[in-house]
């Protein structure tokens, strides 16, 4: 498409000057020409290349889809720079892909357009790789804990603990390998409109990964060495939900990016019903929040227009309402929603990573959602996604409430 609308500008004098303007390498260029020559999009005089006029309404085609590819972003930059800038989440890899963001939107020449999308895309293979290195350190480290099982020194029940913290863990690096290849080839590069879906993960993707490994490093300290505490259903929780909640989040990417994905399983959590916790846990909250989160799975599980916007909208108002309940507004300073973290903090026992972990899920899941709030009618693969979604905000929801039931019991003892 991009060679289409660079020779609509102008013809190209040989394959070398064509590939020098786009910046590609000269062997892809000339594959693609000959492809798009068999179509008929474009033709060859001597060593000259020019666009047909079926070449020219393909071209069209694509301005119009880049032009509405920039408008969505521009959107999207208008809710996600505010947000971002409000929790304190803006470090310097946020900063530089909101930028490269910015610059998807503010210009209209198509060229420029395609190398803005070329720097962004640059930014999302920086997230990936750091995430990665979080990952990897954790599975390092939980390397650890399965040998100080195996040698006797952890409770009983702590073995089918750490095999479900292990999937998540290997799913959630598996994933994020699989969308950080796609996002670098060369020969399958995301389409320019796809880049907006990655927005929510490349700003959050490193910070949750590395919240994931810090509290798993947080638990090893005090994890199975006390006698039966591996069957503590609080010790459960702390340890799987943050990396099957992570797991889900990466999950529900791939869905929405690679419609042709082998990658649909999606695990639950290795306890018992994960919904029927969270909804004895929101029970305490009020019979509202009980009723939402029904909706939403009920939403889910139907194939009718509009149950995932249906369903995407009851699951953001749910994670929303119980932040709020939990942090209200009242207890945030004039500037809005700066000490959210703080605040989470706080809430956590004072947990750095628990707060971490909480704040950035609870602003990748909100994005994610509003994506699918987009949608009027979900294709299977949406379903899929907005699925692996509700499994990482049901993720999110046990390990914020399961704190706030064990800082109730602690006060009142």
């Amino acid at each position: 498409m991009m060679l289409l609308m660079e020779l609509e500008r102008d013809e190209a004098r040989s394959v070398v000057d064509l590939a020098s303007r786009v910046g590609k390498l000269r062997p892809s260029v000339s594959r693609s020409l000959t492809l798009l020559q068999k179509e008929g999009l474009v033709t060859r005089e001597g060593r000259r290349w020019q666009v047909t006029p079926a070449g020219l309404e393909e071209a069209a085609r694509g301005t119009r889809m880049l032009q509405d590819a920039a408008a969505k972003f521009e959107r999207r930059l208008t809710s996600l720079a505010p947000r971002l800038s409000g929790l304190g989440l803006i470090d310097e890899h946020s900063r530089a892909m909101i930028n490269a963001l910015s610059r998807l939107t503010s210009v209209n020449d198509i060229a420029r357009i395609g190398l803005a999308a070329e720097q962004f895309r640059g930014r999302n293979l920086e997230a990936f790789s750091r995430a990665l290195g979080s990952l990897t350190q954790a599975q390092a480290h939980h390397a650890a804990l399965m040998e100080a099982n195996l040698d006797g020194r952890l409770a009983p029940g702590m073995e089918s603990l750490l095999r479900g913290y292990n999937r998540s863990l290997a799913d959630m690096i598996e994933d994020s390998l699989a969308l950080r290849a796609l996002t670098a080839s060369r020969t399958a590069a995301l389409p320019v409109a796809e880049l907006g879906a990655f927005a929510p993960i490349s700003v959050e993707l490193p910070a949750i990964s590395k919240s994931v490994r810090a509290l798993g490093q947080d638990l090893a300290g005090s994890l199975g060495l006390v006698k039966g505490v591996g069957s503590s259903e609080e010790t459960r929780i702390r340890l799987v939900a943050p990396p099957v909640a992570g797991a889900a989040y990466v999950r529900s990417i791939r869905l929405l990016v690679e419609d042709n994905s082998e990658a649909t399983r999606v695990e639950d959590f290795p306890l018992r019903s994960p919904r029927i916790a969270v909804r004895e846990l929101l029970a305490g909250l009020g019979s509202g929040f009980v009723e939402m989160h029904e909706g939403a799975w009920d939403a889910a599980s139907r194939r009718g227009p509009d149950s995932a916007r249906h369903a995407a909208v009851s699951m953001r108002e749910l994670l929303r309402g119980v932040f709020k309940l939990l942090v209200p507004d009242e207890d945030l300073d004039s500037e809005g929603s700066i000490r959210l973290k703080a605040r989470v903090r706080e809430f956590l026992n004072n947990s750095k990573s628990g707060a971490e972990f909480a704040t950035h899920m609870a602003c990748g899941l909100d994005g994610l959602f509003d994506r699918l709030n987009a949608y009027t009618h979900g294709d299977e693969a949406d379903m899929d996604s907005l699925r692996a979604m509700m499994i990482a905000t049901d993720g999110v929801l046990l390990y914020v409430l399961q704190h706030r039931v064990a800082s109730r019991r602690s006060d009142s003892q």
